[in-house]
């Protein structure tokens, strides 16, 4: 069961107060308390829709596609009448056809009895009230309605002196969740909870039971917050699909022991039954044994701990003896380790742990569940530790990496950083003006055994002295920086051991903002004009390698940067002078950008950067269009360009979601990078209240094919739920063959309404690749 459908609860109270009829009776009821767990339903009370179904969807979107509803019947007007004219006291009344009492204690009711107790109103045939047994027998079509639900049977007893009631063949519906069901008995414990026994609950509409939970005995005990399921098994068709002798889980929010949602996925087959321990209120343990159908038995855990100064989470998972790999003459020893964790070490010392460990490259893409870890190149290892103050944070790491791509070229090995030490000062020189002096001192020492330079030094020094000041046209912000750097090779690989540079920059940011107010009562809009002047002297660095420097893609942003490199091995040689546009229009009522406009092109003496243009428009909330265009005039074209267009539909007459996404990407040629020429088209649409489509094609141009499509459809019936998904995927995107393999499969998953799914998490795996997909909500 979901933790959705287990959790709730509902409330029903018996106080001790006298019971006034038309005669006087004693007073009968002590105070209890009685839960009922969303479990059952019956028959009598569902109202076939006449009209349309999408008007049922709008009106009552859990029974859509159910051709009908459960209703819950308002409580009696007449008790309601007869309550507000009862003392406080009073907690048990009622009405009747006849009444009558004897000598002997017994008092009957006779004919459209209806009592109210609290929260609890009873209706029956006839009545028998034993003062001296203190129960009451209830026969003849009983209903017993609570908020939210209601039980019904030929009979109940309900008792005062050990707060029970039992009803036989016994009847539930549960009006908030669709739930309905059957029991042979049903016993309320009090304030301790329910008792079901051989009970039967479905979400099906009367008369369709395509699927059923049946348990021989339903143990809801509010009053330690779990339930148990003995003997539980999931019929599909009167087919057994599922069983366990013995299930338990959570009724609320407190943390209790027991077995979670099973995870099932028919296809391999591959079955995972996770059991939670509750070691302490501040840290527990998930283990789960999962069998996978020709791989054998795997277990997973999952520890996670937390204490004021620390917390943390810790995954280990192994399986001793993996048979297909066996099979293949490759190491059949699979594990997995994943460690997280923070901690503090004063207000101002504070640190974290990232280990991540695999025990052979295959594993992400034999067991993982997203394509992001199965395309994982590296597995991160880092300790990190920093010092914040107000002036002065130190911050130091160590950091290794295992290498996950076996076909991984020497000189693409990431260098370990053992350690990386950076310590930062930053102050403001004078109170009267906004001028500031930012300090960085870094040491680094890389290490790599692979790569032609194995091990070396690296430190750093960056002094900054920028003045930002703001005037009533805009802001005007100068900065001078000086770079320092100082390499020392442990090996003789390169040219020299030791190789130190000081490059000094300047650069002036000047940025204009101008307001239009009022346009068509609707909107203002600004203008923004933008010179960025920069000048950073050459020096030569060919001799020193990239080792943790990238080059920053260029785009707007980037033509007002003194240097277009992230890490410490490059320092730019950039005399430029950029000028930039910006215009935005804003919602005048909510301030919600509509559109923004940016072109912009930097310059060179001899040269220029592509114009570069950015567009982000969105008339609506749920409609983006974002585009970026780098024309390159000097060749008469188009050097590089992306748009990507988001749109999201909510469907409430289907109670869902449609979701277009467009994405396209070209690059020319140059000397360092190949070019792309690629488009990607996702999109999940809803037909009707039953059949919803999704497809996803990643295309590359260049080579005229297809290196990912994704085709399916969910079909949703009243209780529940069918996803069947083709995916195809080529084994990469950069190599120019038309002989790569392709990775095929077909997923498949079946969620039961209230319960939960039987697959491989299929439901994820389509959000992860259709932007903008969402699932029905009462699934």
């Amino acid at each position: 069961m979901t933790d959705q459908a287990l959790s709730q609860h509902w409330y029903i109270s018996y106080l001790s107060r006298s019971v006034p009829f038309a005669l006087a009776f004693m007073a009968l009821f002590s105070g209890s308390k009685v839960y009922a767990q969303e479990v059952d339903t019956t028959l009598d009370q569902w109202k076939k829709w006449e009209g349309n179904t999408d008007k049922l969807c709008l009106a009552k979107p859990l029974y859509c596609g159910c051709g009908g509803y459960y209703e819950e019947p308002q409580p009696s007007s007449e008790l309601q009448n007869m309550a507000d004219e009862q003392p406080k006291s009073s907690t048990f009344f009622g009405v009747a056809d006849e009444y009558s009492y004897s000598l002997d204690g017994v008092a009957e009711m006779l004919g459209n009895v209806a009592i109210q107790i609290e929260e609890l109103q009873v209706n029956a045939q006839k009545m028998a009230l034993n003062n001296e047994e203190q129960s009451a027998a209830f026969t003849g079509d009983v209903q017993l309605s609570l908020p939210g639900f209601q039980l019904s049977g030929p009979s109940a007893v309900v008792s005062t002196v050990d707060e029970k009631a039992t009803i036989d063949q016994a009847g539930l519906i549960f009006y908030q969740s669709g739930l309905r069901g059957y029991a042979d008995q049903v016993e309320i414990n009090g304030d301790t909870g329910l008792i079901i026994r051989e009970g039967e609950l479905t979400s099906c509409t009367p008369g369709n039971e395509s699927w059923m939970l049946v348990g021989k005995e339903i143990d809801l005990n509010v009053d330690e917050g779990w339930g148990t399921i003995h003997h539980m098994r999931i019929e599909v068709s009167d087919i057994p699909v599922f069983y366990v002798p013995y299930f338990t889980f959570p009724l609320d929010d407190r943390r209790q022991s027991g077995f979670l949602v099973p995870q099932i996925d028919f296809a391999e087959p591959d079955i995972a039954i996770p059991y939670y321990i509750n070691l302490a209120p501040n840290y527990d343990l998930t283990l789960t044994p999962r069998f996978i159908g020709n791989r054998g038995s795997m277990i997973e855990s999952e520890f996670r701990y937390l204490s004021k100064s620390f917390n943390g989470q810790l995954n280990l998972d192994s399986l001793p003896s993996d048979e297909r790999r066996k099979a293949a003459n490759l190491d059949a020893d699979r594990a997995k380790i994943e460690w997280n964790h923070n901690g503090e070490l004063s207000d101002r010392w504070d640190y974290d742990i990232d280990f991540n460990y695999v025990s052979d490259p295959d594993y992400f893409t034999d067991f993982g569940n997203s394509l992001n870890s199965q395309t994982e190149l590296f597995l991160d290892r880092t300790l990190n530790i920093r010092y914040i103050s107000p002036k002065w944070s130190f911050f130091t790491r160590f950091q290794d990496y295992q290498v996950l791509d076996t076909e991984l070229d020497t000189l693409d090995y990431p260098y370990r950083r053992v350690p990386e030490m950076q310590l930062n000062h930053f102050d403001r020189l004078t109170q009267n003006l906004p001028i500031f002096w930012d300090n960085k001192f870094s040491y680094t020492y890389f290490e790599q055994p692979r790569a032609l330079i194995p091990s070396a030094h690296r430190m750093t020094w960056n002094s900054t002295l920028n003045a930002p000041f703001t005037f009533f046209w805009g802001q005007m912000e100068p900065k001078v920086e000086l770079n320092h750097r100082i390499y020392s090779f442990g090996e003789s690989g390169a040219p020299d051991e030791t190789y130190k540079y000081t490059i000094p920059s300047v650069s002036l940011d000047t940025r204009f903002a101008l307001r239009r107010n009022n346009i068509k009562d609707r909107y203002w809009q600004t203008l923004e004009p933008r010179i960025f002047m920069t000048h950073t002297p050459y020096k030569d660095q060919s001799e020193i390698p990239l080792f943790d420097t990238s080059e920053l893609t260029l785009d707007y942003d980037q033509l007002f940067l003194s240097n277009p490199y992230i890490g410490g091995d490059r320092i730019a040689d950039r005399q430029q002078v950029s000028f930039g546009l910006t215009s935005r229009l804003f919602e005048e009522d909510t301030g919600r950008m509509v559109l923004r406009g940016d072109i912009g092109q930097g310059f060179v003496k001899g040269d220029h950067t592509p114009i570069i243009t950015r567009l982000v428009f969105s008339p609506q909330d749920r409609l983006y269009w974002t585009n970026q265009i780098n024309w390159q005039d000097n060749n008469n074209g188009l050097y590089s360009a992306s748009s990507r267009i988001n749109y999201v539909r909510p469907r409430e007459t289907y109670g869902s979601t449609d979701a277009i996404s467009f994405e396209y990407r070209y690059r020319q040629d140059d000397d360092t990078l190949e070019g792309i020429n690629q488009y990607e088209v996702s999109m999940a649409h809803t037909l009707n209240h039953k059949l919803k489509l999704l497809g996803k094609v990643r295309y590359d141009n260049r080579e005229d094919r297809s290196f990912e499509h994704i085709v399916g459809f969910t079909y949703t019936d009243c209780c529940w739920q069918a996803s069947l998904v083709y995916h195809r995927l080529l084994e990469t995107d950069e190599i120019s063959s038309n002989d790569l393999t392709a990775e095929t499969g077909i997923l498949f998953e079946i969620t039961l309404k209230n319960l939960g799914g039987l697959g491989g998490g299929l439901k994820s795996f389509i959000q992860e690749q259709i932007p903008g997909f969402e699932p029905r909500s009462q699934f």
